[in-house]
Formats: C-alpha cells, sequence, structure tokens
C-alpha cells in the first residue's frame, strides 16, 4: 500500500472557522472535496489530517492563500 504525504503543522481549528465563515455544513465541504463529513470532523478536531493535496483544494474553496496559509502552522 503507498502512503498519502501528510502534512505536519495542520490547524483543524483554523479549518473549522474558515469553513464557518463560509456558511457550510461539514458533510457541504466534505461534498465539496470528495469526502465523508466524518473526515471533515477528524480534520476539525486534530484526530487526523488531510492529504497534502487536498490542502490546495481547500484553498480554491475557503478563499485566498494568504487567508488559508493559516491552517498548515
Amino acid at each position: 500500500m503507498v502512503k498519502t504525504p501528510r502534512l505536519t503543522g495542520f490547524n483543524g481549528k483554523r479549518l473549522l472557522k474558515l469553513r464557518r465563515q463560509e456558511r457550510w455544513a461539514q458533510g457541504e465541504l466534505g461534498e465539496k472535496l470528495g469526502v465523508h463529513r466524518a473526515t471533515i470532523v477528524r480534520w476539525e478536531s486534530g484526530l487526523a489530517e488531510p492529504p497534502e493535496g487536498v490542502v490546495a483544494r481547500l484553498v480554491d474553496l475557503l478563499g485566498s492563500p494568504h487567508e488559508t496559509e493559516k491552517i498548515v502552522r
């Protein structure tokens, strides 16, 4: 099995804040990213980190790179 590269220092609380600013439910963001709502819950709670490629998609969905760069410490 090939391991997916992970980020270090992902800030789930920042992701939560940005998602709420967009007024999206966890399920809505999950649909946009092609992941289950439970995955968003794990990212926001710090139990898991998204693969690197997903972060680029988060930047596209949640706003400018300046704002979203804060999801990675």
